[in-house]
């Protein structure tokens, strides 16, 4: 039994013989496929398909080659290793001997890690905004799309979340400063069920923009008691203190880097004294 090869059969007899060529052509009754039915859950996910063809002997027919009806979804190559490429459905066919035989195959990604980034966001002034993003991984680490999100702040009083839209991975949202603190922003999801979060620091810098100088009518020669109210980047008042301010002095009775004393409430005293009369003059808030 040669399933390749023509046979040559050679018969003799008192001198005479004669020849006759046999070729044998396997054919298959039945052609198997291992698999059908599979799920693959992540991309890049590999399956070695066992293929069983057999004659009406049940005797293994070979050779054998695959294909898929949908590359684009699960690529196969000539051991019938079939390779998840996207998410949806293939068929595999399998011919061998005259016969073939399927498996049906699906790429359905399932999520096993949901990530936020950043995993930190400082925010320096009340009414500040951030964006915030939600990303789903499966096993292999490729990307999960399509799956929904919803995004909570464990501090809401510190720090608010807004999901925007799409509310499905992968989902941004946008925080906001409401008060100095430290807000935790969770993001969930309920299929399967993830949860991840990430950090959202409130504090305050006095910008030296934003801030406010009340200068009082002065005296030349006489110290002048100058309070500054220490605001952040969108002019809300500082309530606390921590601020290195200097004053500059521009005009008449320049001085440069006059040192504040900080107050431990969001103001800052200066005493500045005039040498000459001047009635204009202008001043700059320094914060280091």
């Amino acid at each position: 039994n040669n399933p390749t090869n023509a046979v040559t059969i050679t018969a003799s007899t008192a001198g005479i013989s004669a020849t006759v060529q046999v070729t044998v052509n396997q054919l298959a009754v039945s052609v198997a496929v291992s698999g059908d039915g599979t799920t693959l859950t992540a991309l890049g996910q590999t399956l070695q398909l066992t293929v069983t063809a057999l004659d009406a002997n049940v005797n293994a027919v070979t050779p054998f080659s695959c294909a898929s009806s949908n590359a684009a979804v699960v690529s196969v190559d000539a051991a019938c290793i079939v390779t998840a490429v996207a998410n949806g459905a293939a068929v595999i066919t399998a011919t061998a001997g005259g016969m073939t035989g399927t498996a049906n195959l699906t790429v359905a990604q399932v999520p096993t890690v949901l990530n936020i980034s950043p995993q930190v966001l400082p925010l320096v002034s009340i009414s500040q905004t951030g964006t915030m993003t939600a990303q789903l991984l499966d096993s292999r680490g490729n990307v999960v799309q399509g799956v929904n999100v919803t995004w909570t702040s464990l501090n809401p009083t510190i720090v608010s979340v807004v999901e925007v839209t799409p509310a499905t991975t992968p989902s941004t949202a946008t925080v906001t400063a409401l008060a100095n603190g430290t807000a935790t922003i969770e993001a969930t999801t309920s299929a399967p069920v993830l949860a991840a979060t990430a950090q959202v620091p409130v504090g305050q810098v006095v910008d030296p923009t934003t801030s406010t100088a009340t200068v009082p009518d002065g005296t030349a020669g006489a110290a002048t008691q100058i309070t500054i109210q220490g605001n952040d980047a969108n002019g809300t008042a500082i309530g606390v203190g921590g601020a290195v301010v200097t004053l500059d002095v521009t005009g008449a009775n320049t001085q440069a880097g006059i040192p504040a004393v900080d107050n431990g409430n969001g103001t800052y005293t200066v005493n500045y004294t005039p040498t000459v009369r001047s009635e204009e003059h202008t001043s700059e808030l320094q914060s280091h």
